[in-house]
């Protein structure tokens, strides 16, 4: 709990308030992971399902890679994933054209003008960057660092499945281009995992992220909670192993 402290005292109230979809649907992931970390293809419905109503909800396909197993049967559950929510787009374009490009407009318009959110996409608007293809790069190399970074703690600390999957979680969430308060509710699971494995300094990072966050309020507060939230993962990727790790791990993990 005392690792948790920081990332549960900054979650913010309107994360609820709205009552979003949002809520419900991470809960489902949640409460799923929870209870099935030894079948992780219980995932795909409650994942698919979510895709389907909210696309970017996608970022969790990578959270297969945080399971056990060859790497190719990962990735395919992964695309399991996404697949339904593939088909259903493709329905909606071929079935009512104009009614999904009226839908592309509304939300180019929230996602991309009128609400950053605190994470990926409002430090790109902070840096002035508008051109759609930079963003997709810097996005593409953004989400594949955080995925290396946490799928190399995930193995170098020797987790166990229960454990991968709430770090796994908390990098999906991380991944969020547009991340809102409702989106960051699973976040102190995983992020509290870093913070109990990590050392003085990694605990120092964490309370202080959360202080800053408390102190600022609204989404500059949201901001410094999203940046040390980063910062903390990268942090612990690149940090020496811990003595005794890389023995504890077996060829299964």
């Amino acid at each position: 709990l005392g690792a948790r402290a920081p990332f549960l005292a900054a979650l913010s109230v309107s994360g609820i308030r709205p009552g979003n979809l949002s809520v419900l649907l991470h809960a489902g992931i949640l409460f799923t992971s929870r209870r099935c970390a030894a079948r992780p293809l219980l995932l795909l419905p409650p994942i698919a399902l979510a895709c389907v109503l909210k696309p970017t909800f996608g970022v969790y396909a990578a959270l297969f890679l945080f399971t056990a197993g060859p790497w190719w049967r990962r990735a395919t559950w992964g695309a399991a994933a996404l697949l339904p929510a593939a088909l259903y787009f493709v329905y909606f374009r071929l079935d009512d054209p104009n009614l999904f490009t009226a839908w592309l407009s509304v939300m180019r318009l929230w996602g991309w003008r009128l609400d950053h959110g605190h994470g990926f996409l409002n430090l790109i608007a902070l840096a002035g960057i508008g051109n759609f293809t930079a963003v997709g790069l810097l996005y593409a190399a953004y989400a594949a660092l955080l995925l290396l970074c946490g799928l190399h703690l995930a193995q170098r600390d020797a987790m166990p499945p229960a454990e991968r999957l709430m770090l796994g979680i908390a990098v999906c969430i991380l991944l969020y281009p547009r991340l809102m308060p409702y989106e960051q509710l699973g976040l102190p699971l995983g992020m509290g995992l870093l913070t109990q494995n990590g050392g003085k300094m990694v605990r120092n990072l964490a309370y202080g992220s959360g202080i800053a966050c408390l102190a600022a309020g609204g989404n500059l507060g949201g901001q410094l909670l999203y940046c040390g939230c980063c910062a903390l993962l990268i942090g612990r990727a690149m940090a020496c192993p811990r003595p005794g790790a890389m023995a504890a791990i077996t060829p299964s993990a």
